[in-house]
């Protein structure tokens, strides 16, 4: 059975959006068999979307910034915030960096999720463009799943 990229992509925007209600109520039409897909498909649009805000200025103090700055808005968030772990997911993508390893597969998921919300937050062209954004981030997932 295919896993239903349709769902998973309404499920992100809306979480991307703040639609927290909106995302619960699409989450619990998830089949259990589609979590691994989901939890793959969350990782490509956390890619793509840091991919595109970092484009142009990948640097350590850039994402540094970036960080801080969800540190602040997450600063009452439990479990608390993982500043360290949210830079490593970051650098990652950019710099050969090994401390993504050192991050739980949980805190990696839980913290992409987070950080789709800032980064649709903080750039209006991502925003306005978030359902190519979203797309796109379907084909580089089931890259992914085809290379297991």
């Amino acid at each position: 059975m295919m896993a239903d990229y349709d769902l998973f992509q309404k499920i992100v925007k809306a979480l991307a959006l703040g639609e927290g209600e909106r995302a619960r109520e699409l989450l619990a039409q998830m089949d259990d068999s589609d979590q691994r897909e989901y939890v793959v498909y969350v990782g490509a649009s956390f890619a793509e979307l840091a991919g595109q805000l970092f484009e142009k200025d990948h640097s350590i103090v850039a994402i540094k910034e970036f960080v801080d700055e969800m540190a602040h808005a997450y600063r009452n968030t439990n479990p608390p915030f993982k500043t360290m772990a949210m830079e490593a997911l970051i650098r990652a993508l950019f710099h050969d960096d090994q401390s993504i390893n050192e991050v739980s597969a949980d805190d990696q998921f839980r913290l992409q999720m987070m950080a789709l919300r800032m980064i649709v937050h903080k750039s209006p062209e991502i925003y306005s463009q978030l359902d190519l954004h979203l797309t796109e981030a379907r084909t580089t997932a089931a890259g992914w799943l085809s290379e297991d």
